[in-house]
């Protein structure tokens, strides 16, 4: 899934932020966000939170980014509810 990687690189090198790359991360592999949640045993609410930013699970985090094969830095950074874009 190497795809996935490249992806995101190009995504961010074009200026796009990074909540909105792991927000678009189920629409670029097909994965969805219940089909995260039931494969790392999580709320579904809370895979949601992660990928918009909200919260802050390292383990959550790595989780996700080994089920997408994306770097572990587009969860690096979080966004408070006020500060979304």
């Amino acid at each position: 899934m190497i795809q996935n990687h490249m992806a995101v690189e190009l995504l961010k090198l074009t200026g796009f932020p990074l909540p909105n790359i792991r927000l678009s991360l189920h629409k670029l592999t097909g994965i969805t966000q219940p089909k995260i949640a039931k494969t790392i045993d999580t709320p579904g609410l809370n895979v949601t939170n992660h990928m918009s930013g909200i919260r802050n699970n390292k383990d959550i985090h790595n989780k996700i980014t080994d089920i997408f094969d994306i770097p572990q830095r587009f969860f690096s950074r979080t966004i408070s509810n006020r500060n979304r874009v």
